[in-house]
């Protein structure tokens, strides 16, 4: 299951610069498709910034625990998940 997330994430990465410089319109100067490059990939700063706040939240939660106090793999689908929900409402 990891390996099939990373391919589909490291096929994402590349195919973001793509959409981001076709969707900036074609008359446009050559300046805005790069200002679109790049803050596409500006905002994976965010992500590795945000990714362990959202886990240090989840783990304040006892529910998504094991009974030895190990983190189960719930916690990691929800983690996930919650990553997910800005591309869903993109």
């Amino acid at each position: 299951w990891r390996l099939m997330l990373g391919i589909g994430a490291g096929g994402v990465y590349p195919l973001m610069a793509v959409i981001a410089r076709e969707s900036v319109q074609r008359d446009s100067n050559e300046m805005s498709s790069t200002i679109a490059v790049t803050t596409v990939f500006s905002m994976q700063g965010w992500g590795y910034f945000l990714s362990p706040l959202v886990m240090l939240f989840l783990l304040q939660f006892p529910s998504l625990y094991t009974s030895n106090d190990r983190p189960s793999d719930s916690l990691w689908r929800v983690h996930l998940g919650v990553g997910a929900i800005p591309l869903a409402i993109v």
